[in-house]
């Protein structure tokens, strides 16, 4: 079985909250996504990218009722 990705995050002290840097799958540039938020924009282009950070994960019996 393949180890999940790993997602690079950084901590924003000021506003007390961790984000996930990404590329940006239009012109590589980053992105900055507050961790399980589902809507994001990229800094360079401002392209927006939407996530589902629960795609990969698989269901369970009681889930997939």
């Amino acid at each position: 079985m393949p180890e999940p990705a790993r997602v690079l995050s950084v901590w924003n002290e000021k506003e007390k909250r961790r984000y996930a840097v990404l590329a940006c799958p239009s012109c590589g540039g980053r992105m900055l996504a507050l961790l399980y938020a589902r809507e994001h924009t990229c800094e360079t282009c401002g392209d927006e990218l939407e996530l589902d950070w629960d795609a990969d994960e698989e269901e369970t019996p009681d889930e997939a009722e």
